[in-house]
């Protein structure tokens, strides 16, 4: 979505752990450690509906991602993001 954040993702039609954990790898190369799983988030913008099954995740080390923007959890309330990963931003305060 243009001008929104969004926290990293990978499409599925199930709720997996492992594949989560196997993207996480692949990204960054290096195990993370899991820490939480937030509820279920319903969004749903123009005609369509999709459901989203946030993991929290932690890793030993930042390392720079083509593509991706690393922003401290205190400034995160500063962020403009969509609907359904504002949803999962405030589950994380």
């Amino acid at each position: 979505m243009k001008d929104l954040y969004e926290f990293p993702f990978i499409q599925s039609e199930e709720d997996k752990i492992d594949g989560a954990e196997d993207w996480l790898v692949s990204l960054f190369g290096e195990k993370s450690s899991f820490v939480e799983k937030f509820p279920k988030v319903s969004h749903t913008y123009t005609k369509y509906r999709i459901e989203l099954f946030p993991y929290f995740f932690l890793l030993q080390q930042k390392k720079e991602i083509t593509s991706y923007t690393w922003i401290c959890k205190n400034d995160l309330h500063k962020i403009p993001f969509s609907s359904g990963h504002k949803k999962i931003k405030e589950r994380l305060f």
